[in-house]
């Protein structure tokens, strides 16, 4: 049935003085009992000058059949360092299992 996941994280390191520290969420929804959907999100900084990181990521998967799924998934990832770079990725995926 429709069960819904929520999680979360937090966590600080210190490596010789340098304080790194990252939180993330994370929710998993069973909507219906032939789709899930999920989504998670980090943000993280690391080291003295505080270089931001974030990612963003999530997927919809569908039991069509006994026999087929599909699944689409997305994400993002961010970061800001001195050079700001930023990267996108999209796929797809159709299962067919044949006896």
């Amino acid at each position: 049935g429709r069960f819904v996941n929520l999680s979360g994280t937090f966590t600080i390191s210190d490596r010789d003085g340098e304080i790194d520290t990252s939180e993330g969420l994370l929710v998993d929804w069973l909507l219906l009992p032939a789709i899930r959907m999920n989504l998670n999100y980090q943000h993280a900084k690391t080291g003295q000058d505080s270089v931001s990181l974030d990612s963003i990521s999530g997927y919809v998967s569908w039991r069509i059949t006994k026999f087929m799924s599909m699944q689409l998934s997305y994400s993002y990832s961010r970061n800001a360092a001195e050079i700001k770079t930023e990267s996108h990725s999209f796929s797809g995926n159709l299962t067919c299992r044949f006896w």
